[in-house]
């Protein structure tokens, strides 16, 4: 009976990391393809910081033709849609920005910039006058989109957690697997060794590429 929950409970564990997966996944900065990878509103140095969201949850086309623009992205931002204009060249080397865009909010243009997200993450666009939000406005978006708003040293955190997790339900399971079987055991615990070994690789590298455009 207690070898039947576990297979239940991780069967659960599997199902929540899943779902995290998931959720990290959509909260990434959009894909190569996609010429805004992500918007940040705000800055440093005003009240509300910077809010972030992921290119992933931005809805592009290609621009409107005849434009210097080749795309625009559009997000509904407090019940008005924020939509911003962008062009850059996918060939230009990633120390030099290549590329425009321009904002619009709330029946008003603003200006946009590219800058980097993480050191390998361009492409985001920086609209440094926070539109027309408070700060108040501005908390409540990042509680909205609060994966991307996390700070660094959670991922890494989350990333060693999973890989500890995952290596440890490995092994749980297959021993529980293996060892009633009555054979050689050391066979047995060599080949929860293996199992062991080949989870916490792959979890890691799993944790690693689901992470990755998240820190530094």
């Amino acid at each position: 009976m207690t070898r039947r929950l576990f297979f239940v409970f991780a069967g659960l564990y599997f199902v929540v990391a899943g779902v995290i997966a998931v959720a990290l996944m959509r909260a990434s900065p959009g894909p190569s393809e996609q010429d805004i990878h992500g918007i940040g509103i705000g800055s440093y140095d005003k009240p509300g910081g910077i809010m972030y969201i992921s290119g992933r949850r931005l809805h592009c086309i290609p621009a409107p033709q005849p434009s210097a623009y080749t795309s625009q992205c559009s997000i509904p931002i407090e019940g008005k849609p924020l939509t911003i204009l962008a062009a850059h060249n996918h060939a230009t080397p990633l120390d030099d920005f290549d590329g425009s865009c321009q904002a619009s909010y709330d029946e008003r243009s603003w200006p946009c910039h590219f800058r980097w997200r993480h050191v390998h993450v361009p492409w985001f666009a920086y609209l440094d006058a926070p539109l027309t939000l408070s700060a108040q406005q501005l908390d409540a978006l990042r509680r909205q989109y609060w994966i991307e708003n996390l700070p660094e040293a959670v991922f890494l955190r989350f990333a060693g957690v999973s890989v500890v997790a995952s290596t440890a339900m490995a092994a749980l399971l297959s021993m529980l697997w293996w060892w009633p079987t009555r054979t050689n055991r050391l066979g047995i615990l060599s080949r929860v060794a293996v199992v062991s070994l080949i989870a916490m690789l792959g979890s890691g590298i799993g944790a690693l590429f689901l992470i990755s455009g998240f820190w530094d």
